[in-house]
Protein backbone atom coordinates (compact mmCIF):
# COMPACT_ATOMS: atom_id res chain seq x y z
CA UNK A 1 0.00 0.00 0.00
CA UNK A 2 1.47 3.23 -1.13
CA UNK A 3 2.23 6.13 1.77
CA UNK A 4 0.62 9.02 -0.76
CA UNK A 5 -0.86 8.63 -4.04
CA UNK A 6 -2.78 11.14 -6.13
CA UNK A 7 -4.09 9.76 -9.10
CA UNK A 8 -5.21 12.58 -11.91
CA UNK A 9 -5.53 15.41 -9.19
CA UNK A 10 -6.64 18.54 -10.78
CA UNK A 11 -7.33 21.49 -8.61
CA UNK A 12 -9.25 25.16 -9.43
CA UNK A 13 -11.03 27.81 -8.60
CA UNK A 14 -12.50 31.15 -9.69
CA UNK A 15 -10.82 34.57 -9.16
CA UNK A 16 -12.19 37.94 -10.78
CA UNK A 17 -14.74 35.46 -12.20
CA UNK A 18 -11.96 33.79 -14.21
CA UNK A 19 -11.24 30.25 -13.34
CA UNK A 20 -7.92 29.18 -12.79
CA UNK A 21 -6.31 26.17 -13.30
CA UNK A 22 -4.14 25.45 -10.33
CA UNK A 23 -3.23 21.40 -10.85
CA UNK A 24 -4.37 19.62 -14.02
CA UNK A 25 -4.53 15.79 -13.97
CA UNK A 26 -0.95 15.50 -11.30
CA UNK A 27 -0.20 11.94 -10.40
CA UNK A 28 2.05 11.43 -7.42
CA UNK A 29 2.92 7.86 -5.54
CA UNK A 30 5.12 7.56 -2.58
CA UNK A 31 5.68 3.85 -1.72
CA UNK A 32 6.64 4.46 1.83
CA UNK A 33 6.74 7.15 4.86
CA UNK A 34 9.45 9.02 3.90
CA UNK A 35 10.86 12.68 3.61
CA UNK A 36 10.38 14.09 0.58
CA UNK A 37 10.91 17.59 -1.54
CA UNK A 38 8.70 19.36 -3.63
CA UNK A 39 10.34 22.12 -5.25
CA UNK A 40 9.10 24.68 -7.91
CA UNK A 41 8.68 28.42 -9.41
CA UNK A 42 6.49 30.56 -7.49
CA UNK A 43 3.09 29.62 -8.45
CA UNK A 44 3.47 26.31 -9.98
CA UNK A 45 1.21 24.28 -7.11
CA UNK A 46 3.07 23.96 -4.53
CA UNK A 47 1.96 24.82 -1.68
CA UNK A 48 -1.85 23.89 -3.17
CA UNK A 49 -0.27 20.04 -3.51
CA UNK A 50 0.55 20.13 0.31
CA UNK A 51 -2.73 21.36 1.27
CA UNK A 52 -4.67 18.62 -0.79
CA UNK A 53 -2.04 15.68 0.37
CA UNK A 54 -3.30 16.73 4.30
CA UNK A 55 -6.96 16.89 3.31
CA UNK A 56 -6.40 20.87 3.60
CA UNK A 57 -8.36 21.17 0.19
CA UNK A 58 -10.44 18.94 -2.16
CA UNK A 59 -9.65 18.47 -5.10
CA UNK A 60 -11.76 19.32 -7.88
CA UNK A 61 -11.02 16.27 -10.09
CA UNK A 62 -8.92 13.05 -8.89
CA UNK A 63 -8.29 10.67 -5.74
CA UNK A 64 -6.09 11.15 -2.99
CA UNK A 65 -5.15 8.30 -0.48
CA UNK A 66 -2.91 8.73 2.13
CA UNK A 67 -1.96 5.49 3.88
CA UNK A 68 -5.01 3.45 1.82
CA UNK A 69 -7.60 6.15 3.29
CA UNK A 70 -9.38 8.34 0.07
CA UNK A 71 -9.38 11.49 1.58
CA UNK A 72 -11.69 12.89 -0.58
CA UNK A 73 -14.79 10.72 0.92
CA UNK A 74 -14.06 11.00 4.52
CA UNK A 75 -15.85 13.68 6.68
CA UNK A 76 -13.23 16.25 8.29
CA UNK A 77 -12.95 15.08 11.44
CA UNK A 78 -11.72 12.15 10.39
CA UNK A 79 -9.13 13.45 7.91
CA UNK A 80 -7.86 15.88 10.72
CA UNK A 81 -7.04 12.66 12.63
CA UNK A 82 -5.21 11.22 10.34
CA UNK A 83 -3.53 14.51 9.89
CA UNK A 84 -2.45 14.46 13.04
CA UNK A 85 -0.92 11.04 13.24
CA UNK A 86 0.25 10.20 9.77
CA UNK A 87 1.10 13.78 8.19
CA UNK A 88 4.51 16.38 8.91
CA UNK A 89 5.32 19.88 6.83
CA UNK A 90 8.34 21.89 7.22
CA UNK A 91 8.15 24.90 5.32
Amino acid sequence: MPARQMSGVGLSFVAKRRRVDVLQSADMLVDKPSVIAIVGASGSGKTSTLNLIAGLAKPTSGTIEVLGVPLTSRPDGEIADLRARSIGFVF
